[in-house]
């Protein structure tokens, strides 16, 4: 829908200038992302995410590695998978940050998991920065992501 895709690419544009010239990257929707729980794989493609991992990019250009962040905006039809599936399976998986865009409550949870548990968790609202634990320095407006 217009709105998850406008969310998408404020948080896009955010991320790569924040992104620039550092080790890491930013990535959109559509790239597979592999990931195990409980040694099975499973196959998700976040709405955004961040690779720090280059040496798991392979020379067909696919990636096979875990990514530092994930960023899911929720919709109506993915909701419950957002908010319990997907985040178990980012925790066990060994993401460090989930970042839930959650555009119908107008607020951004960030979960940082340390050895396959959640190690924080915080709500950010309206008025408010949204601050990420894994990358030092990188804020993201509330208002602005929905505006």
């Amino acid at each position: 829908k217009v709105k998850h895709q406008k969310i998408v690419m404020i948080m896009s544009a955010k991320l790569s200038s924040w992104f620039r010239n550092k080790k890491c990257f930013p990535l959109t929707s559509p790239l597979d992302v592999t990931l195990y729980k409980d040694d099975e794989p499973n196959v998700v493609q976040p709405d955004l995410l961040v690779i720090c991992d280059q040496e798991n990019i392979k020379e067909d250009d696919t990636y096979v590695g875990i990514p530092a962040l994930v960023v899911e905006i929720l919709s109506e039809s993915t909701r419950s998978k957002d908010l319990i599936k997907k985040l178990d399976l980012y925790m066990q998986g060994g993401v460090e940050e989930y970042w839930i865009i959650n555009p119908f409550s107008e607020e951004i949870n960030i979960y940082w998991f340390k050895e396959r548990k959640v190690e924080a968790f915080i709500t950010f609202k309206q008025g408010e920065s949204a601050e990420s634990f894994r990358f030092q320095g990188l804020k993201m407006d509330v208002d602005a992501v929905f505006g």
